[in-house]
């Protein structure tokens, strides 16, 4: 798999770029909301990809975030959810936005965007709920945040990682540290 490119940006067409690396030219299809960061032509660019197999085309997609290509891949994953479709999303909102309205089962906000109807608006609530992170504006992330990863990278569930988090009481002036202690010592909490 091809999971990222560095190389010379040799073309533009919306929604796809040609990067030159060492030679070989890769076709990438990039949210529109990366060509407001592209360089002029011949400028160094770096790229996260998904590599996707389709029948019989192979198509390269590519994110100036790694973010952006997570929330591409979960989206990929919801059935009805083409990566035409997860591209688009991706290119009209932040994952934060969508996050947020996707936790509050807001499908009322998720059906405005292009494409997106009020079936695949409520698929996508049932579908993703849980399974995306809320990034910090500003890409810092918190304790509480970095907490959060750690509890599911020990295994536990997104709702019962966010769960335990809660338990721990106020993250104000805690470090991750202290907070995943606390979070851990409430699981034999009755």
């Amino acid at each position: 798999m091809i999971g990222s490119l560095r190389g010379s940006l040799a073309a533009v067409e919306p929604p796809v770029i040609l990067l030159e690396v060492r030679g070989v030219g890769f076709e990438l299809q990039l949210p529109l909301s990366d060509f407001s960061e592209l360089p002029p032509l011949g400028g160094d660019v770096a790229v996260a990809t998904q590599l996707l197999q389709r029948d019989d085309e192979l198509a390269l997609y590519g994110f100036r975030k790694s973010a952006d290509r997570a929330w591409f891949r979960e989206l990929i994953r919801v059935p009805g959810i083409g990566p035409k479709l997860a591209l688009n999303i991706v290119s009209q909102t932040s994952v934060a936005e969508f996050a947020e309205q996707v936790q509050a089962g807001d499908a009322k906000a998720l059906a405005r965007l292009p494409g997106i109807g009020p079936k695949t608006a409520s698929r996508l609530i049932v579908e993703l709920r849980g399974r995306l992170e809320q990034e910090p504006a500003g890409g810092e992330q918190s304790a509480s945040s970095l907490t959060l990863k750690a509890l599911i990278g020990l295994g536990y569930s997104p709702v019962e990682a966010r769960r335990l988090l809660k338990q721990a009481g106020n993250p104000a002036g805690r470090d991750v540290e202290e907070l995943l202690r606390l979070a851990l010592g409430s699981v034999d909490a009755p």
